[in-house]
């Protein structure tokens, strides 16, 4: 068990208002650039709506909704897969070429 697992302020990411968005922009690696950043910070509403599909899955088992956000994150969460898997977040505005009229004399 690592020691972010034991936090007596686990419960705080999972029961504040802004819990799930710090436990998530926590996991930025360092080595982003800021591009990068602001790529992975677009990739939190997606990867909350994961983690709340899965929770609605165990509710529909009939499970009891045990999963936290947390807990889904430690699984299932992998940066760079999830930057690659929605590139539409990651590739840069495409530069189009400015429009030339030409007038003939």
């Amino acid at each position: 068990m690592t020691m972010f697992n034991t936090s007596p302020f686990l419960d705080f990411l999972e029961g504040s208002e802004f819990g799930p968005r710090i436990n998530f922009l926590s996991r930025m690696p360092s080595s982003f650039g800021t591009g990068q950043q602001q790529a992975f910070s677009n990739l939190f509403q997606p990867t909350f709506n994961q983690f709340l599909g899965r929770l609605g899955g165990q509710i529909r088992q009939g499970q009891p909704p045990t999963l936290s956000f947390n807990d889904f994150l430690n699984q299932s969460f992998n940066p760079q897969r999830e930057m690659a898997r929605f590139p539409s977040f990651t590739s840069s505005p495409r530069l189009m070429s400015p429009t030339r009229f030409f007038f003939g004399r």
